[in-house]
């Protein structure tokens, strides 16, 4: 074969070794390709991996040939502080394992020799990670002891919700921050319930039951959040006609994990902040809602979540949540439960993630699961959710298990 000119005057063989034409197609049309991740987690530290152009080939430092070609690189290696660690013929091309010997960051390396002409492709040696099994918590109500096939999303007497959308895969990496405050904004919550007193928000610039406004923020003891239809610091939950729906919210986000008790929350690491605008007899007023979202935004909120609804545009409650949204906090709202594509407030203002519910299983005594293709945004496929383009998201609203507000281990 006639040799070639290759790096630093050395000669290579015609072999080659480059990218295939697939592959440099791709690279020039695709050119994310090159973007890295500066987060040395995520990649071997003190390597990098390279691709030469066509052509271009070369041994270790030894002088040992590559099984791609027979010139020597050594000059290049040399020059640009690397050793080889591994040629890997990858078909599409040759790759080379290099070793950074010259004390630079993998970073810093990657960005020297995305310069060189010779090169076509540098990277670190991004980290892969084994997909593990999903996080089995050890709250009672996960997995029914008497189901033999060790899988909640089976039936509706486990907690199946978490599962089927995947949360219980998310644990083994992230169960949320307890830096994160999530307030429910709703009928109230029974702070003391046990599988919620723990993850519970509580104001720590207050002492509770001194009759103070410790904090200055215009509230006397609202030490675990504040009742805005009433005016007082008491948010418990009352009405057991609307099934203690704060209570039932702030489970489905956040009761406590692997505490041998009750059920777990999708984010069971988050805190939950509670703040009651009433709700209670099955309605309030728009007027509870502005103080409660002003209050969550001020008191350091950084998820809002309200199970109510609407079909009255209110221009000040639009502006409110408007001016949380621009401050940083994250609106969700629900539908509503109507079976409707009406438009319903404040779920369908551009600052909120409008949210409806599905059924994941047939009605009893059968409670056999649906097709899960079924969990999307439409029509006849909820328990009697509105539906329709407008929604972002869906999620199961029925035969859910979550905490209860009846007495303080329901």
């Amino acid at each position: 074969m006639p040799a070639e000119p290759g790096l630093n005057g050395t000669e290579v063989s015609s072999f080659n070794p480059g990218l295939s034409t697939v592959a440099s197609a791709r690279l020039e049309a695709d050119p994310v390709i090159h973007s890295i991740r500066n987060d040395s987690e995520n990649y071997a530290p003190g390597e990098v991996l390279v691709v030469l152009k066509d052509g271009v080939v070369l041994t270790d430092g030894d002088g040992r040939p590559t099984p791609a070609g027979i010139a020597n690189g050594t000059a290049f290696l040399a020059n640009h502080g690397l050793a080889i660690k591994r040629v890997i013929p990858a078909g599409w091309a040759t790759v080379y394992r290099l070793r950074i010997c010259d004390g630079q960051s993998v970073m810093a390396k990657v960005a020297e020799l995305k310069s060189v002409s010779e090169v076509e492709l540098v990277e670190p040696n991004y980290k892969v990670y084994f997909c593990g099994a999903p996080y089995f918590p050890n709250d009672p109500f996960w997995e029914n002891p008497n189901d033999s096939d060790n899988d909640p999303r089976s039936t509706v007497f486990e907690q199946f919700g978490p599962s089927k959308i995947g949360a219980s895969v998310v644990w083994n990496d992230t169960k949320g921050s307890s830096d994160v405050v999530v307030c429910v904004l709703d009928t109230g919550v029974q702070w003391w319930h046990e599988d919620l007193q723990a993850i519970m928000w509580t104001n720590e610039d207050e002492i509770p039951d001194n009759g103070l406004d410790d904090d200055e923020n215009g509230y006397i003891d609202d030490f675990y959040g504040w009742d805005t239809d009433q005016d007082d610091n008491d948010i418990t939950e009352y009405n057991a006609n609307y099934s203690y729906h704060g209570t039932a919210c702030s489970g489905v986000i956040a009761a406590e994990q692997d505490n041998n008790l009750g059920c777990s929350g999708i984010a069971p690491g988050v805190r939950v902040m509670g703040v009651k605008c009433d709700l209670g007899g099955g309605s309030g007023y728009t007027s509870s809602v502005i103080e409660g979202v002003d209050y969550a935004r001020s008191n350091g909120a950084h998820v809002i979540s309200m199970s109510f609804r609407t079909y009255s545009d209110s221009e000040a409650m639009h502006n409110t949540m408007d001016f949380a949204y621009e401050n940083g906090v994250l609106l969700v709202g629900g539908a509503g439960n109507e079976d409707s594509t009406e438009l319903t407030y404040p779920a369908s203002w551009s600052c909120v993630i409008e949210v409806g519910g599905t059924s994941p299983f047939l009605k009893a005594p059968t409670y056999v699961p649906t097709d899960e293709i079924r969990i999307s945004v439409s029509a006849g496929f909820g328990w009697g959710s509105n539906w329709g383009p407008h929604l972002e998201v869906m999620a199961f609203g029925e035969h859910y298990i979550t905490t209860y507000g009846s007495g303080p281990s329901a």
